[in-house]
């Protein structure tokens, strides 16, 4: 049964003899025929009857305009739309302003026709702005120059156009109209006025015909809490009186959409977030739309369309492989997955669609697949090479529809009714768009994308679904409806009445002065008492609400609902949780839970350790998070990033120290080598490494290149002046993969740097690019063990100390353990342990604890480290540790038992 929301009966009459009726806004239009047909269906049981002459106002004076139209003396101009008339506004404040306020052309441009709007639709003339102290001269100009740019094209705004009308009435080229009705305008602009009273000479203004119903005012203590009780209030009323129409009305209704939706959501229906659930037809209704720019099948096209027209970030390369919404996606999951695998570990933070064409079709000739998306982005090629081209709107348009076409956008899945609703509007939208080449100058594929994305984000998305007996409502759209039951939230005294909010680009005395809308808390206050009394009336029964803070300020009732009764807000609802909240309270209050024992995995059954010596540095930190690293294959996504990233940068630095001591082998050809041939030399191999290192990051500039080179040359020759204060060494070994044993366990090992001293014992040396510390080899907090498990593997090698080198911009330095030989180097101290035997007697010990941990599969989420679970943040939602503390509570609740 349709939800009705006018009462029809005091006005059957009117509409049965076929007499002009005019509402203020389409709503109330639908509602008042609604209600029309309805009272005709039930009443008379008949099945057809004469259509009423019910219009919205908007719909009458385009009908108006038309008659006028066809009349002799008609001037055949076009009335301009809104994407026409932000574009001439933006392009009037460009030309005079310069490129200075072309960032703010857009704000710039709104604010600049709404003041056209006030001044045409109040009738003030344009020359009354020049004779105030305060009047804004640059917008004196632009108004004669967007005039001026309208009459070169033969476009007229609607208030014009208006103005036409009235004088076609008044000569008697258009016929006047007896015995209509007007209803529901609450604040009506003197052109209107002037307009309605010449057609309509003697129009009836048609009053509520309901009476002030029970009225009651509640609050709570901030927006949230308000709007879960109205839920739950409207949802119980619903369970009481099926055949209820509830009316919900929120005064910053675009403000709070998405705040009301989701509480709305969660009582109403609880189980949509679930993975696989189709979409629900919810009891709600709002009457204000979400931009249709941000819907995910319209968002997947734009995302498309940016892909073949301009180097894209890793994000939305990731997004547009991960859609639903364009091609075959069942059968290429697979694959599309694994590109985005493969993006994702390199990292860039930008990527050309050739680059991603070449991944996807190197994964399909690997995978020997038949996968199509490959070639679809082939066949795309050609638009891509065009987008530079500068083209005329209309070509764009069918150049991207030909685009989405290719790429089989809007995808192989049925779409339901409301994603078929917004691909009809986005073909409306783009017709909207080649339309406006009358007053757009050719463009490339990027502009005309920044057009389409822009007006998009205006161009609002409200779906036609069945009629719901809950209608979520702004102030304006709930006025003149009447409803069973109605809730007014967000009435608290800084939000209603409104504020005043003159136009900038007007004299403030002028808007006052001609009472323009926003001009003054005088009007703002004369107007919100109209629509105050129009609530009072809406419903039999209304409650009105606000809530006592938001944020820290203390919020107090509006001064226009003091004089209801209050009434305790418990009253109101028998439940204050949801029924998502309700059942897990159920569940969380249940005994029948099971303790599944997760510290041990399924034991290693080989002895081949995967990841190397990498495994026992992260058994050391969290064991839990070796497991799932190692033993599972879990990896963090690398966040794109803009330059090399710190993995890149130490492989640079590595590469340099590995040329360079390759050819120099010994410290006393570093220190035969003058200051000059070794700054040329270590320059030369910076440049080549990151020469080599920036092939894989095309963002990055010659400039930006040539200052990483110089980094790295300065830290590394300050390097080399420690080197040459060491003892004599030479080099034995520099990047080399060896394979070692521990405690049964086969792994291999690539050592940065292996020096041979003249005592012929071995330093194992390590590159940190980073701060290093030597602590996290103590026995009490032994969480690096990667040297130390060098040094007990690989005794063969004769190891008297392991050194940590730091090469970065806070500091240079060596740091390490080592026998009494090889203390006399700076940076080496005396082992924890005393003797160099015993440390690695006390180390051999904790690896074999470590290695035992390995073998039974121990996976424990105990951290060692602090920074070590920082780090691994982002496996929390495997691991769960974030659910230790709710956990403890349920323990401590039931005696610590399960």
């Amino acid at each position: 049964m349709s939800a009705v929301l006018f009462a029809i009966e005091p006005l059957l009459e009117r509409l049965k003899d076929g007499r002009l009726f005019i509402t203020a806004n389409n709503r109330q239009r639908n509602q008042i025929l609604r209600a029309y047909h309805d009272f005709q269906h039930r009443q008379g049981g008949q099945v057809s009857w004469p259509e009423p002459q019910v219009y919205a106002l908007n719909q009458w004076l385009e009908h108006q305009w038309n008659r006028y139209l066809f009349t002799p003396q008609a001037q055949p101009k076009v009335i301009i739309n809104r994407w026409q008339t932000s574009l001439i506004w933006e392009q009037v404040i460009s030309d005079q302003l310069g490129a200075q306020q072309l960032l703010q052309a857009s704000q710039l441009a709104a604010k600049a026709e709404a003041a056209r709007v006030a001044l045409q639709a109040w009738r003030c003339p344009i020359q009354e702005v020049a004779s105030w102290p305060a009047a804004q001269e640059p917008f004196s100009q632009w108004y004669d120059a967007f005039h001026g740019r309208l009459n070169a094209l033969d476009l007229i705004t609607s208030e014009d156009a208006q103005e036409q009308l009235i004088i076609a009435l008044n000569n008697g080229q258009l016929p006047q109209t007896y015995n209509a009705s007007i209803y529901g305008f609450d604040d009506i602009p003197p052109l209107i006025e002037v307009l309605l009273e010449t057609a309509l000479p003697d129009a009836q203004i048609i009053d509520d015909a309901t009476s002030e119903g029970l009225l009651s005012v509640t609050s709570e203590a901030d927006s949230e809490h308000e709007i879960r009780r109205a839920a739950l209030w409207a949802d119980e009323i619903l369970d009481k009186n099926p055949k209820a129409v509830i009316g919900i009305i929120v005064p910053e209704l675009g403000r709070q959409r998405d705040q009301v939706e989701r509480i709305f959501s969660e009582v109403f229906t609880p189980l949509s977030p679930l993975p696989n659930q189709p979409r629900q037809v919810a009891p709600f209704n709002f009457s204000t739309g979400t931009p249709l720019g941000r819907t995910p099948i319209i968002n997947s096209a734009l995302e498309l369309i940016t892909f073949h027209c301009r180097p894209c970030q890793t994000d939305l390369a990731v997004s547009v492989l991960d859609s639903i919404f364009w091609g075959e996606y069942e059968a290429e999951k697979l694959l599309r997955t694994k590109a985005i695998a493969t993006l994702r570990s390199r990292a860039k933070y930008q990527l050309k669609s050739s680059e991603i064409r070449k991944l996807c079709r190197e994964l399909i000739e690997r995978s020997g697949s038949e996968a199509g998306f490959a070639k679809r982005l082939e066949v795309t090629q050609d638009v891509e090479r065009q987008a530079h081209f500068k083209l005329n709107l209309g070509e764009w348009v069918e150049k991207i529809s030909s685009l989405l076409a290719q790429l089989g956008w809007p995808g192989e899945r049925r779409l339901d009714s409301v994603e078929y609703q917004q691909v009809s509007l986005w073909n409306d939208t783009l017709i909207e768009l080649s339309q406006l080449s009358r007053v757009q100058t050719p463009l490339t594929l990027g502009d005309t994308l920044n057009l389409l994305k822009k007006q998009l984000d205006r161009t609002p998305f409200q779906p036609q679904t069945p009629d719901s007996p809950i209608q979520v409502l702004g102030l304006l759209e709930a006025s003149g409806l009447n409803f069973t039951h109605a809730w007014v939230m967000g009435m608290h005294h800084q939000a209603w009445p409104p504020a005043a909010s003159p136009n900038p680009l007007l004299p403030i005395g002028l808007q006052r002065e001609w009472k323009m809308p926003r001009a003054s808390a005088e009007r703002e206050l004369v107007y919100a008492e109209q629509l105050t009394q129009r609530l009072r009336h809406c419903a039999p029964m209304v409650i009105f609400s606000y809530p006592r803070a938001e944020g820290d300020r203390q919020l107090l009732p509006s001064a226009l609902i003091q004089d209801i009764p209050k009434l305790d807000t418990p009253l109101l609802t028998e439940n204050s949780q949801t029924l998502s909240q309700i059942n897990y309270h159920k569940v969380a209050a249940s005994q029948a839970l099971e303790w599944v024992d997760c510290e041990f995995g399924p034991p290693l059954l080989l002895n081949s350790l995967p990841g190397g010596s990498g495994i026992f540095t992260a058994q050391a930190r969290c064991p839990f998070a070796a497991f799932a690293n190692y033993r599972l294959g879990a990896y963090q996504i690398e966040a794109p990033r803009f330059g090399f990233s710190a993995a890149e940068r130490g492989n640079i630095l590595h590469s340099i120290l590995a040329n360079f001591w390759q050819e120099i082998q010994t410290q006393s050809a570093l220190l035969a080598s003058s200051a000059e041939a070794l700054s040329q030399r270590v320059n030369k191999l910076a440049q080549e490494a990151v020469a080599n290192a920036s092939r894989k990051r095309p963002e990055l500039t010659a400039a930006l290149i040539a200052l990483e080179s110089e980094r790295l040359s300065q830290q590394i020759l300050e390097w080399l002046e420690l080197e040459k204060q060491r003892p004599d060494f030479t080099v034995h070994w520099l990047e080399e993969k060896v394979s070692a044993q521990f405690a049964g366990l086969e792994f291999d090992v690539r050592l940065d740097r292996v020096d041979t001293l003249s005592s012929g014992e071995r330093l194992v040396i390590d590159y940190k690019t980073g701060s290093s510390s030597t602590s996290g080899w103590k026995e009490t907090r032994f969480t690096d063990p990667q040297l130390p498990l060098y040094a007990c593997a690989l005794g063969n090698l004769n190891i008297a100390a392991i050194a940590l080198v730091s090469i970065s911009a806070k500091a240079t330095e060596l740091s390490g353990w080592g026998d009494e030989a090889t203390q006399v180097i700076e940076g080496i101290g005396p082992p924890e342990a005393g003797s160099w035997p015993q440390q690695l007697d006390t180390w051999q010990e904790k690896l074999q604890e470590l290695a035992s941990e390995l073998q039974q599969g121990y996976a424990s989420t105990t951290y060692r480290s602090l920074d070590a679970k920082r780090y691994d943040s982002w496996l929390e939602p495997l691991s769960r540790t974030n659910e230790n503390a709710q956990l403890q509570r349920w323990l401590s609740q039931n005696e610590g038992t399960l």
